[in-house]
């Protein structure tokens, strides 16, 4: 049994205390790759007005995005490797994509196999690219391990806070016994 004179409570609260405020640091450094990554795979881009040609692997939803604010500001264009065009869908559940420039999305369409498209886009001056198609699910995903994150981390600090008073008071109190 563990008496009230006995430190190891509060050092066991500070500890646990420590511990979840790291885990809360890990997950905060899991939502900004969560926010951030899809913005920084986007590295094959191209000027609106010519052709980008990409590799894009099967099994996943993959976008077309631009730097352009308004929605379908630009008419983007995909074919596939034998020429048959691929038709973008209108998917209003797709996110922007944040990174330098900010990307909006055109369209989102699925491939049964990975091949190698062909992609235009016409319209205002700016850029586009192809990326993975950023959903609501990846915003469901990035808002919920953020609350995870924020709740870890208040966990942690009040059980930070506890410890130290805690041996505030016992230091206070054998202090003042002597």
């Amino acid at each position: 049994m563990i008496s009230a004179a006995d430190p190891a409570p509060g050092r066991t609260l500070l500890r646990v205390g420590w511990v979840l405020l790291g885990a809360a640091v890990l997950l905060a450094l899991a939502v900004a790759v969560l926010v951030l990554g899809p913005g920084l795979a986007l590295t094959q881009r191209a000027a609106i007005g010519t052709t980008l040609d990409v590799d894009v692997p099967a099994g996943r939803d993959w976008a077309v995005y631009t730097s352009l604010r308004t929605w379908r500001a630009a008419g983007c264009q995909v074919w596939d490797a034998d020429g048959r065009e691929i038709v973008l869908r209108p998917d209003i559940t797709q996110q922007r994509v944040i990174g330098r420039p900010t990307w909006y999305p055109q369209g989102s369409f699925r491939l049964d196999r990975g091949q190698s498209l062909t992609v235009r886009c016409e319209g205002p001056p700016g850029q586009f690219a192809v990326g993975r198609s950023v959903g609501l699910g990846h915003l469901l995903l990035t808002l919920g391990v953020g609350l995870v994150g924020a709740l870890v981390a208040l966990a942690g600090l009040i059980l930070v806070i506890v410890a130290a008073a805690r041996g505030g008071r016992r230091s206070g109190a054998g202090q003042a016994g002597s």
